[in-house]
């Protein structure tokens, strides 16, 4: 094992003890110290592989969101050949499953989230998750304008389409974790699929 696979590996073991201990105590209340407890090593050496917690913020989420959206970009490259809509469909699937599959997970990260000061990461970092961020729209952007092409969608700003069809997906996936109410895990999946041909519905030409 060279030396940047020993660093990742490093990291990874300081992510997961991160990871299981916000999960066991929340964000606020976990320490440096603690996650170097829990990885039995000095503080010292965490701070070696992460300037601060809210580095590690970052990190975390952008180790999770990666890994969805590399799924997602597999699923575009062997999918070029199916028609827009289904093509869209299936990403929205992808992300709702991410997200509701583990719920404590979703908290986890969306607390990362909104704990991240962009201005106080390393540089690298921020570039990785600004670059993330833009692979999201991107891809949504991409589908948009193949179905202005195909005279599938209705013709307006690619990106608008994009920040309204986000907004309103993960809207409803956030709102059925963080207060899911009284509905069954199936009339949550009924209701997620409800969502999801609304917004198509609506991204569609008159």
């Amino acid at each position: 094992m060279d030396k940047d696979q020993r660093q990742a590996k490093r990291e990874n073991e300081i992510l997961t003890a991160a990871h299981d201990l916000f999960l066991e105590k929340g964000l606020p209340n976990v320490t440096i110290e603690m996650i170097a407890s829990r990885c039995n090593l000095g503080k010292g050496t965490v701070y070696n592989y992460f300037k601060s917690k809210e580095e590690i913020y970052a990190k975390l989420y952008l180790l999770h969101y990666q890994t969805l959206m590399q799924t997602i970009v597999d699923v575009e490259k062997d999918h070029d050949h199916v028609p827009v809509v289904p093509r869209l469909r299936r990403h929205m699937e992808l992300f709702a499953d991410f997200h509701m599959e583990d719920r404590k997970r979703h908290m986890v990260l969306r607390q990362c989230q909104d704990s991240i000061d962009m201005g106080n990461l390393p540089e690298g970092t921020r570039k990785d998750l600004l670059a993330v961020n833009a692979q999201t729209y991107e891809l949504a952007d991409n589908l948009f304008k193949t179905g202005m092409q195909e005279e599938v969608f209705r013709q307006a700003n690619t990106r608008w389409l994009t920040r309204i069809g986000i907004a309103m997906h993960f809207g409803v996936i956030r709102n059925l974790i963080e207060f899911p109410g009284d509905m069954t895990d199936d009339e949550q999946l009924d209701y997620l699929k409800l969502t999801r041909e609304v917004i198509l519905k609506g991204m569609r030409r008159d």
